[in-house]
């Protein structure tokens, strides 16, 4: 996992309604205001293989909702790097504050 550089520490807050596929593309508080302090962020930690984190397991299971996973990554040296992540569900990926890819499936 360590030698990939699979990320394995989070950060995770949910659960958001998102009920009849509405929460696609719908900003909340993480978006809005990441920094806002009322947001309850919590730890979830991977010892998965590929470093894979449920949002079932780290936020519950809850029907038509929205979650949040954050991970800080630091580069010592700037070049390309590789995202490969996954859902069964629709998905958007944040780069900086900007959204650089998104999938609406359900």
């Amino acid at each position: 996992t360590r030698h990939l550089g699979f990320v394995t520490e989070w950060q995770v807050v949910g659960p958001f309604p998102g009920g009849d596929a509405s929460g696609f593309g719908k900003p909340f508080p993480p978006e809005a205001t990441p920094a806002d302090p009322s947001l309850m962020w919590k730890p979830a930690q991977s010892d998965a293989t590929y470093g894979t984190v449920d949002l079932n397991d780290a936020l519950g299971k809850h029907k038509n909702a929205c979650g949040y996973a954050a991970a800080v990554l630091v580069s010592e040296k700037g070049g390309p790097a590789e995202v490969r992540m996954s859902s069964k569900n629709a998905i958007e990926l944040f780069l900086n504050g900007k959204r650089v890819f998104a999938h609406e499936e359900y």
